[in-house]
Formats: structure tokens, sequence, C-alpha cells
């Protein structure tokens, strides 16, 4: 019996690492996924191993408010529920305050692994 049949799960940052392997175990446990990433490339080469039929791919950056709307609209818009939400999307910043790009990348790091949640799905 696969535990989530039936059921439909957004998981953001699905193009690799815990997200791509969440998004397989789900899938393999019967669940409908959208996918989001900023890695098109990434996102496309786990759905091809993945049944299109319960799939749906959202690339964009969670940052911007506009893709976590198109990212619930998808997934109402293909399967017409939402049942969960591995909000996975995160990224590391390695670098020195001293560093020229400190305010840029901070702000980046900021935007994805912060305010992405508050106004996401």
């Amino acid at each position: 019996m696969k535990r989530f049949d039936g059921r439909t799960v957004i998981i953001t940052g699905a193009s690799g690492g815990i997200g791509a392997a969440t998004a397989r175990r789900l899938h393999h446990e019967g669940a409908a996924l959208v996918l989001a990433s900023r890695n098109h490339e990434k996102l496309q080469a786990l759905a091809e191993s993945l049944d299109r039929d319960r799939t749906v791919l959202v690339p964009g950056d969670l940052s911007n408010p506009g893709t976590c709307t198109n990212l619930i609209a998808e997934a109402h818009n293909a399967f017409g529920r939402i049942d969960g939400l591995v909000n996975n999307a995160g990224v590391a910043w390695e670098g020195s305050i001293l560093d020229e790009s400190f305010w840029e990348d901070w702000q980046e790091a900021f935007a994805i692994n912060t305010e992405a949640v508050i106004h996401g799905p």
C-alpha cells in the first residue's frame, strides 16, 4: 500500500540533495508532486525519472512572491488540492563580512531562506 496515494505535495528546492531525495521517496509512495527550483535543468532531469502524470514542474526563484503564488496555482490546476509542503529551498552562504559582495550575498540568502518561507506556499 502506498501511503501517499491521492495526496499532492509541493517540494521547494527539489532539484538536488534532500529535495530530490524527498521527491523520489514521496513519488514512490504514490504522491502527486509539484516541484520547484531555480535550477530548471536539474529539475527537468529529476522529472524524467518520475511519472509525468503525477509531476508538475514550477521553475523559478522563490524569493519572488509571484513564484510562490504561481506554485500554489499550478498545484491546484494540476491536482485540485495541496496536502503537504516540503519547504526545502535554501542557499548556503560562505564568505566574510569584508567581502565586496557581502551585502548582495546576504540579501540573496535572506530572501530565499527567510522571506520565501513567509510568502511561500
